[in-house]
């Protein structure tokens, strides 16, 4: 198993609680290419499979209408939709987009809601480097099997 299910439960937690409305929500999920292929199926799985009650709704349709901008950006640039999508109600389901990139604007705006983006990196210090590409750097988790390098 890529990630211990105690851990990706975390990363879910930080991702969709509050259907992301919480100022360190995750936003941003940077994943090395050398598990991307197992680990990205996993993570979509699971974001389609959500309760509602975990996610819950968003506050209003500006919040709506941001999300959804920023979904038609990320696929507009190239971005693919894993799991969710845009909402035409306050009730969005969690989504994941993968290949997102500096040029869209999910890898540098907060979404506010749940919608999130999933970075592939090449290196731990391309990891770091995107972590760190942030103007609000409000908080930040690593998983990892080597805690001691973590």
């Amino acid at each position: 198993m890529l990630i211990l299910s105690k851990r990706r439960r975390a990363l879910f937690f930080g991702a969709f609680a509050n259907a992301g409305q919480i100022c360190m929500s995750t936003e941003r999920i940077i994943v090395d290419n050398a598990v991307a292929e197992a680990f990205i199926p996993l993570l979509a799985r699971r974001a389609a499979a959500l309760p509602a009650a975990l996610t819950g709704p968003v506050v209003d349709m500006n919040t709506i209408a941001r999300c959804n901008a920023l979904i038609d950006d990320a696929l507009a640039k190239g971005a693919r939709l894993l799991t969710g999508g845009k909402a035409n109600d306050t009730h969005m389901s969690p989504t994941l987009l993968d290949g997102v990139t500096r040029e869209m604007r999910l890898w540098r705006e907060e979404s506010f809601g749940p919608v999130k983006a999933i970075i592939r990196v090449h290196s731990e210090e391309e990891a770091l480097a995107v972590a760190n590409d942030s103007e609000y750097g409000l908080s930040a988790a690593v998983y990892s099997r080597d805690s001691a390098r973590a």
